[in-house]
């Protein structure tokens, strides 16, 4: 009876451990924000606690963020004032974790040819004068992809400013003679530490598109309904009246490329884009940089 009794006791020691050391785990990184929480996995041998949403497939986990939740049901039992990481963000070298569309990674620098594969790291020049569909290749041939518009979207900003820009950059490289060195502008880098979105090259991004519109030239984007207009004045400087530029009359099958370059002085911007060439056409002033899936 006594031996029982001390069983007894030390499972419930060892509960209660397993009940502290749960608490105390602590989830750096953003909000997790509103919602409901299920399938809650504590795993202390991989130092964080899973969460998933109630999203219907369990698969939308939380992300970075410093977040306490004052109650977590974690199904027959709840659990105080728990703090938790979420499911660990690794991106490889030379790329940076966006806490967007689910999470992604993206190259921080723009890509460099490394031996006939998309390089990312700082002191590189550019790889310009290379198509859409090449750009493709040379993301893939590193185990990435060429980033959406969606996610290059999602991580242009400068030091954390998205909306109502300078109309001259200067901190970018956006009226210079050449393409910069990766890293060389330090101040044109995002909050979470993305070089040269704006200026240095324009950026291919991973889509083609139809369009038809009276007439090729710039279109900027109304603040008050999001409609296109030849007077950049709809846009109150919210989008930092970057243009969009079409093709003339229906077009089917035009790339997309992104932020500006350094021979385009105000007209680059986080918002610039050109709707007007073909997925094959190169430019000196053209390059690309590659997202993938975090680890």
């Amino acid at each position: 009876m006594k031996l029982k009794k001390i069983q007894i006791a030390l499972i419930a020691m060892f509960a209660l451990i397993a009940i502290v050391a749960a608490t105390t785990y602590v989830h750096n990184g953003s909000n997790l924000g509103n919602g409901t929480f299920n399938n809650t996995l504590f795993n202390s041998s991989g130092d964080y606690v899973y969460l998933n949403y109630t999203d219907g497939t369990n698969t939308s986990y939380v992300s970075s963020g410093t977040y306490t939740s004052p109650v977590i049901d974690a199904g027959s039992s709840s659990f105080i004032s728990i703090s938790w990481k979420g499911k660990p963000r690794n991106c490889p070298t030379g790329m940076a974790y966006i806490d967007k569309l689910g999470g992604y990674c993206i190259d921080k620098y723009e890509a460099y040819n490394n031996g006939g594969v998309a390089g990312s790291a700082a002191g590189q020049t550019p790889w310009a004068s290379i198509s859409q569909t090449s750009a493709r290749t040379a993301c893939a041939g590193a185990g990435k992809h060429l980033c959406t518009s969606r996610e290059w979207l999602g991580a242009a900003n400068i030091k954390g400013q998205y909306y109502n820009l300078p109309a001259t950059l200067s901190q970018c490289n956006v009226a210079g003679s050449a393409a910069s060195v990766g890293g060389s502008n330090a101040d044109c880098v995002s909050s979470e530490g993305v070089y040269d979105m704006v200026g240095s090259v324009w950026e291919w991004t991973n889509e083609t598109i139809n369009t038809n519109v009276a007439g090729a030239g710039w279109r900027y984007i109304s603040t008050t309904d999001g409609s296109f207009s030849t007077d950049s004045n709809v846009d109150n400087g919210k989008y930092g009246k970057d243009g969009t530029y079409f093709a003339s009359g229906a077009v089917t099958g035009n790339a997309v490329f992104r932020g500006g370059s350094w021979r385009d002085g105000a007209g680059a911007g986080p918002f610039a884009a050109f709707l007007f060439n073909a997925p094959s056409d190169t430019y000196s002033n053209l390059g690309f940089r590659c997202c993938s899936v975090p680890n």
